[in-house]
């Protein structure tokens, strides 16, 4: 059985691009458009969690890996970027004019992930899409704390509650976007429960050899993905993004364990590379776009391939150097290599 799934972490990456796509295009018409619905690339990042821990952690949480040892080693992975997009955040909102609220304890929030649970606004003010990252984290916790029970057939009665669930939520709300605000951070409960147990038991059957053993060349994948999106944007309806999140992603995911590295390897590699940086620095600078540049594709396009640039460098000269020197003080378990599981999204 593979160690690194890299075709999953490509898909992570288109997964982070259709998310900017998203907002940029938020930013000039709210709620209509060919990303509108981008927002369901986040119950994808919950799907690749629940693989990549359980491929990760399981055998170690079966050995006696606890909380705190998986929390030491989780938050090396994922505190370095969270604590620079939250400075990049800060530095944005200073070019934000009628932000309203106390900025110190909104950049307290973005840096400690702790979500500001008074007014109505959104969860984390600075940097909107951290909720995210909060609900992903908390999933994985649940995941350690509660694997010794979480059977099979537990995660498979709770796939198909949540499931069940998301149907009547969806509907009332006509689509299945919610988790990021104060209002509708429950949904955010509904979309992780489904979409991390299952990626849990997607690990587990593949354990097993009972996973279904069909997969598609990367690009073939990518387009799929993109095109799942688009069709959701454009119908514009709840049960829409219910086929994207229960049936659509769950395939490509299959397909993305199943799949083998050929002559594409490297450009998914950088997919998978940028794909966390990207996720969690992009909000504040696409809102600055919205203020103050031009609402034209051109625009568009240079402001994705910036952050993506961005992402990029990140990558390479601080996220990794810094994960592995806080790896070396704590010393600890080495930081794991990045993995499919770390966006959360």
């Amino acid at each position: 059985m593979k160690r690194h799934y890299l075709a999953l972490d490509g898909l992570r990456g288109v997964a982070a691009i259709t998310v900017v796509a998203h907002h940029l295009e938020n930013e000039v018409h709210r709620g209509v458009g060919y990303f509108s619905a981008g927002y369901l690339s986040v119950d994808f990042f919950f799907a690749l969690s629940g693989f990549v821990i359980a491929a990760a952690y399981e055998g170690r949480f079966a050995a006696g890996m606890g909380l705190r040892a998986f929390l030491s080693v989780r938050l090396q992975r994922l505190y370095p970027m969270i604590f620079l997009g939250a400075w990049i955040a800060l530095a944005c909102a200073l070019a934000i004019p009628n932000l309203g609220g106390s900025l110190p304890l909104m950049f307290a929030s973005t840096l400690f992930l702790i979500p500001l649970l008074g007014g109505s606004g959104v969860l984390f003010t600075l940097n909107a899409a951290y909720w995210s990252l909060l609900f992903e984290l908390g999933a994985n916790i649940a995941h350690v704390l509660l694997f010794r029970w979480s059977r099979t057939w537990v995660l498979v009665a709770g796939i198909v509650l949540s499931g069940l669930v998301a149907i009547p939520v969806a509907y009332k709300f006509g689509h299945f976007g919610g988790g990021w605000s104060v209002n509708n951070w429950w949904m955010a409960v509904i979309r992780v429960a489904f979409s991390y147990a299952l990626g849990v038991l997607a690990f587990r059957l593949h354990k097993a050899e009972r996973l279904p053993a069909f997969t598609a060349p990367f690009p073939v994948m990518a387009a799929a993905f993109v095109a799942a999106t688009i069709a959701a944007s454009l119908l514009h309806a709840w049960w829409a993004d219910l086929i994207v999140v229960m049936l659509v992603f769950p395939l490509l995911l299959i397909a993305g364990v199943n799949a083998r590295e050929g002559r594409f390897t490297s450009t998914v590699a950088v997919l998978g590379a940028v794909s966390y940086p990207l996720y969690a620095i992009h909000t504040p600078p696409v809102q600055l776009w919205g203020l103050y540049a031009p609402h034209n594709l051109a625009s568009a396009l240079l402001m994705m391939a910036a952050m993506v640039a961005a992402a990029f460098a990140f990558d390479r000269w601080y996220d990794g150097p810094v994960r592995r020197r806080v790896g070396r003080f704590l010393r600890r378990t080495p930081v794991p290599a990045p993995t499919t599981a770390d966006i959360g999204t």
